[in-house]
């Protein structure tokens, strides 16, 4: 599961990367420092976090009608290590992650304004261990993934070099695939400098967006979760779970499409805890399963799909029962409220191509704690 979701994020790296023409590249580097955040009652001492961060971006000029309609953005990779304020239990961390920086008002000669997603990797190098390092309860694995949000402020300082300062958030997590998962919540302030070539961008490319209507569309996941609460039980076994989706979906230009569906997932791990404590007494397998209905907005560059879904559950059996009869605490918002992040890469950019295919990767949560992770497929007809 972790090979097949690192190939896939190369895949997606380097399709971000390689798919301009007439490349042009830029770099720099950035002093970063923060804190984590307390999020749970059980909480290892910290002071400040402080780290530093490369990357290497290559320009959009319009060779495509998304670079446009994002305002021309600069796609990359940023590389990234922090120590985590207590070096005896969290100890440090390093990322790789792929962003697009979005130009948030018009761009002036001296002064620029952004909006900079990225989502990727990051290798703890402590993380819980129950003989070793039983006090990190807020990361159960060396690998994890980190989606940060940054707002970016550059200032030209002599030819195409910059100056930058930004704000940012970022947050850790290994989608519930091995307890404990806390999670890690890093606000921060960084100061920097990057080389940023002046170019002209292309605006007489004439793009033609092809007119849809409401898309219907099927997709199966396979996910991975270990099955317990935020901090136990640990060393567990890593149970499968089993999603079938279908939903219809609208393009309605050349970055956005949305999606209404309905999604039925399978959880094993909830299917050995029924057959073991005899929770329920009949139809054990329908009470292993829950089904959502979801809305959903992805926002789409070229082959590339941010794939976000807010879903409530319709059934949710075993969650319930498990809630109030097994571990006697009941957070109602939990049992109600399930969401999803995910990237999809699509065989054609949905701009262009009604019937298409995609392959994609994916984090759901049951409101904000996090569920499972998993790889997706889908045809869309």
């Amino acid at each position: 599961m972790k090979a097949a979701t690192l190939l896939f994020f190369s895949l997606f790296a380097s399709a971000l990367l390689w798919s301009q023409e007439k490349l042009l590249w830029g770099g720099g580097g950035m002093l970063s420092v923060g804190s984590i955040i307390k999020n749970y009652p059980e909480f290892p001492e910290r002071g400040l976090s402080k780290g530093i961060q490369f990357e290497i971006f290559l320009k959009t000029k319009g060779h495509k009608e998304w670079h446009r309609q994002f305002h021309y953005p600069d796609a990359g990779l940023i590389f990234s290590h922090y120590n985590l304020g207590n070096d005896e239990i969290l100890g440090s961390v390093s990322g790789m992650q792929a962003f697009l920086r979005i130009p948030v008002f018009k761009p002036y000669h001296l002064h620029h304004f952004f909006f900079k997603p990225a989502i990727g990797f990051a290798w703890f190098s402590k993380p819980y261990d129950k003989v070793k390092n039983p006090e990190n309860l807020l990361m159960g694995s060396h690998l994890s993934n980190i989606t940060t949000m940054e707002l970016e402020y550059g200032r030209r300082l002599a030819f195409n070099v910059e100056g930058l300062i930004s704000i940012g958030f970022a947050h850790f997590s290994n989608g519930h695939t091995s307890l404990p998962n806390v999670g890690i919540n890093f606000p921060s302030l960084s100061a920097g400098v990057r080389y940023n070539p002046e170019y002209k961008t292309v605006t007489d490319t004439i793009a033609c967006f092809r007119k849809q209507g409401w898309r219907l569309n099927a997709e199966a996941s396979l996910g991975m979760h270990e099955f317990g609460e935020t901090t136990e039980p640990t060393d567990g076994r890593k149970y499968p779970v089993y999603g079938a989706s279908v939903f219809l979906s609208r393009t309605t230009n050349f970055i956005h499409s949305w999606s209404l569906g309905f999604t039925w997932n399978y959880y094993t791990s909830f299917y050995d805890f029924i057959k073991a404590e005899e929770l329920f007494n009949t139809n054990e397998r329908w009470h292993s399963g829950t089904l959502i209905i979801f809305g959903g907005h992805e926002f789409v560059a070229g082959h590339i799909g941010i794939d976000t879904r807010l879903g409530l559950y319709v059934t949710n059996s075993f969650r319930n029962k498990y809630s109030r009869e097994i571990i006697h605490f009941v957070e109602h918002i939990k049992l109600l409220n399930t969401n999803r992040l995910g990237l999809n890469f699509y065989l054609y950019p949905p701009a262009y191509q009604t019937t298409n295919a995609w392959i994609g990767m994916f984090i759901k949560a049951n409101a904000g704690q996090a569920d499972f992770a998993g790889l997706s497929a889908g045809i869309r007809f």
